[in-house]
Parts: structure tokens; C-alpha cells; sequence
């Protein structure tokens, strides 16, 4: 038995955060985010104790530092039989969508049979995309399931975190999420291996692996793991999805190619049937004009913002699947978000509203709704709009209202 691990989670976090729920970076004299929305940052629990968290941050940031040196100057790629240009992009998604090794935490209790996971599949987990799929899921991604071991391991990583998204409590989730994640290590294995040698004979496989994992991907950041779920700051979650999608979707997208007449070849077509309806998304009014209070209408960043609202129009008109919005995202996107910017934050919880309500799938279901929960935490209180705003997202998606009382803004009746 592995040694018992010291318990790491910090309750010295400043008072506005632990007011506000949120994870402290407990940076002195004022914490990020509290540096972020303007306000004044108290700590109260770390009288006396400054010195000591000193120490401790040098000691943190030294380790951090030296696993960055190592792991910057680790060689990178696995040569594939491929060329260059797709070499070196697809095993660079690879390495940026694998997840975390788990070997040194066992699950608390047994996942379930891989029979019983076998039936679910068939029986539920194979409508993750559409209804209409479901037969080519259940069948021939099945039968393919059953001749490559990368496609199998995704296939029970999937109905494990199917499973985990109904589970009744945390206690219940921890096993399953923490399963299907060693089955998501084992066909990120599989799937490297694979990739040195797409054939015909694999390629529909690697196509099928590559979008389970996309989906498994999108739901696991919100599931708990950990025995203490230590929490990052919801848009860290938010920053890994993102990261994530877009390796994976190198994956997808060199992988569909070598599909031809394969009965994939329209799977992603599948994703959301409904045909769009040319309608205007209210919305997005409204949050061109909160963007002209915040942004200097013409500079860069309002370019690069009402570029990011086009694109949830996109979306809610179904000209294009709603993973679309963070596949097609390029750097200044990406970069916006990892500076955790209010108002891409503010539209990230738009994103988690179409998503929820798009078309009924569990995975859109639940991860558009985690997303909104995690993302309001963040943004309620930074301005009365703001808040009508953030409240009437939380409503769509079946959550109360953080802050009573406040009216929806006009558009978002």
C-alpha cells in the first residue's frame, strides 16, 4: 500500500475568496483575484503565520521551476509514418490531451463489471452523440471496439464517466471517475502507438477513439477525483477544456481523412441534427454592448471578443456543432481566457448555456451546466448588468439565482 499522501489543501486563503468560494492563490499582499476585481485583500487566518507561508511559497515555486526545466527540455514527438507536417502536429496533440497518471491513487471500492459496462454502453452510452447515431455507435464502433484495445478503453472510459455524471453524491462519483481516467491513460498508449501507422485497417478506430475522448475530455474536469476534490478556479477547468479540445481535435481532423466510405465518415454530422433556423441569437445585442463599456470599441481585443461573439452566434443558429466554438479558437482566444478576462469568462458561461440546451445529449447537458455553475461564482458581483446577466444563464440551466431579485436585462427575457 502506497503511503499516505499529507493533506494539501490550503484554509489560509483570504477572506474575500473564502467568502466568494473560490480557490486563493494566496499571493501577498493581495491575491490575484482579488487583484483582478479591485478589491482590497484581508488575511485574516495568516497572522502570525507570513513567514512561514514565505518559506513554503519559495519551496512550492523552487519545485515548481525545476519540474518546468525538466519537462521543457524532455525531447519531444514520436516519429510516424506520416508526413513531417502532420508528424510533429498530431503527436504534439497527443502529448497535450493525455490525462493525469493515476497509478498512486486507487479507487476507494470496484467500478463496475465490464459486462455491465459493456450493457450500458449499449443501451445508453452509445446515444452520447445523437439518437440517430446510436445504432452506428452501438454496432460497428462496438464491433471495432472489440478489434483495437486504444478504441476499447475509450469506449469504457466514456460509460464510466456516464455513469459518474448520475451517480447520487461525490463518494459514489470518485471510484468511476477515477476508473474511467485509467482507461483513458490506456488508450492515449494505444492511440500513440496507433498513429505511427495509420492504415485503412485502423484508421476508422483512431477516428472513433479521437472523438470519445473529445467527450470524455469535455465532462471530466467537472467530475470529482481527488479524496479531499481539491478544486481549481473555474476557469482553469474552463483553460484545460479548451487546451484539450484542440489537441484532440488534431486528431479528429487528420484521422477523418483516411476514413473514405467508412460508416463514420458522417459521424460528425451526427453530432447535432437539428437544422438551423436562421434565427438572431437576443443575446448577443446585449453582449455587444457590455463589451463597448469594457473594450475600446476598434482596438485588438474588441476585434478578437466579437469575433468570439460570431462565433456563439454560429452556434445557436446550428450552422456548426457546438465543440466548434473552442476548436476553431485560435491563440488570442486562448490567451484571453488563460488571463482570465471577465468578459470572455462572461462568455464562456453563454457557451455553457447553448451547450446545455443544445440538443439533450448527457455530456452537453452536464458539462454546460458545470461550466455555468463554476463560471457565475466568478463573475457575480462585478456590476449590476453583469449580475442580471449571470443569474438569467444560471436560471437557463436550472440553477437559483445567486443574487434574488435582480430583473433580466433586456434581450434575455
Amino acid at each position: 500500500m502506497p503511503p499516505k499522501r499529507p493533506h494539501r489543501k490550503s484554509r489560509f486563503g483570504c477572506d474575500q475568496c473564502r467568502k466568494r468560494r473560490v480557490k486563493c492563490d494566496e499571493r501577498m499582499p493581495r491575491c490575484t483575484n482579488c487583484t483582478q476585481r479591485s478589491e482590497d485583500c484581508c488575511f485574516s487566518r495568516q497572522q502570525g503565520l507570513q513567514q512561514q507561508h514565505q518559506h513554503h511559497d519559495r519551496q512550492r515555486h523552487s519545485s515548481v521551476d525545476d519540474a518546468s526545466s525538466l519537462e521543457s527540455s524532455s525531447p519531444g514527438g514520436t516519429a510516424m509514418r506520416l508526413e513531417a507536417a502532420r508528424r510533429s502536429s498530431l503527436s504534439a496533440s497527443i502529448r497535450m490531451s493525455e490525462p493525469p497518471n493515476l497509478s498512486e491513487q486507487p479507487p476507494s471500492f470496484p467500478p463496475a463489471s465490464d459486462a455491465a459496462l459493456m450493457h450500458h454502453w449499449c443501451t445508453e452510452t452509445c446515444k452520447t452523440f445523437t439518437v440517430r447515431g446510436a445504432d452506428l455507435f452501438r454496432d460497428y464502433v462496438g464491433r471495432e471496439a472489440l478489434r483495437h484495445e486504444f478504441l476499447w478503453h475509450a469506449v469504457m472510459a466514456i460509460t464510466l464517466l456516464h455513469l459518474a455524471t448520475d451517480a447520487q453524491g461525490r463518494v459514489a462519483a470518485r471510484p468511476l471517475v477515477h476508473a474511467a481516467l485509467e482507461h483513458l491513460n490506456q488508450s492515449f498508449s494505444g492511440l500513440r502507438a496507433a498513429l505511427r501507422l495509420i492504415s485503412p485497417d485502423n484508421s476508422d478506430a483512431i477516428y472513433a477513439c479521437s472523438l470519445l475522448i473529445m467527450v470524455s475530455g469535455t465532462v471530466s474536469p467537472f467530475l470529482p477525483f481527488g479524496r479531499d476534490d481539491e478544486t481549481e478556479l473555474p476557469a482553469k477547468s474552463v483553460l484545460r477544456i479548451v487546451d484539450f479540445l484542440k489537441g484532440i481535435g488534431s486528431v479528429i481532423k487528420h484521422s477523418r481523412q483516411w476514413i473514405g466510405q467508412s460508416p463514420l465518415v458522417d459521424a460528425m454530422d451526427l453530432l447535432e441534427p437539428q437544422l438551423g433556423t436562421g434565427e438572431v441569437w437576443p443575446q448577443a445585442a446585449v453582449l455587444r454592448g457590455l463589451l463597448a463599456q469594457v473594450v475600446e470599441p476598434g482596438s485588438y481585443r474588441h476585434v478578437v471578443l466579437e469575433k468570439a461573439i460570431q462565433g456563439l452566434e454560429t452556434i445557436y443558429r446550428r450552422e456548426l456543432c457546438a465543440a466548434s466554438w473552442v476548436l476553431h479558437a485560435d491563440g488570442d482566444f486562448r490567451e484571453e481566457l488563460r488571463q482570465e478576462e471577465p468578459f470572455m469568462l462572461l462568455l464562456f458561461l453563454h457557451f455553457g448555456v447553448l451547450m446545455s440546451g443544445m440538443d439533450g445529449m448527457w455530456w452537453k447537458r452536464f458539462s454546460g451546466t458545470k461550466m455555468v455553475e463554476e463560471l457565475s461564482t466568478e463573475l457575480i458581483g462585478h456590476s449590476p448588468e453583469w449580475d442580471a446577466v449571470t443569474n438569467w444563464c444560471r436560471q437557463q440551466v436550472g440553477l437559483d439565482s445567486l443574487l434574488p431579485g435582480f430583473p433580466p436585462p433586456y434581450g434575455y427575457e
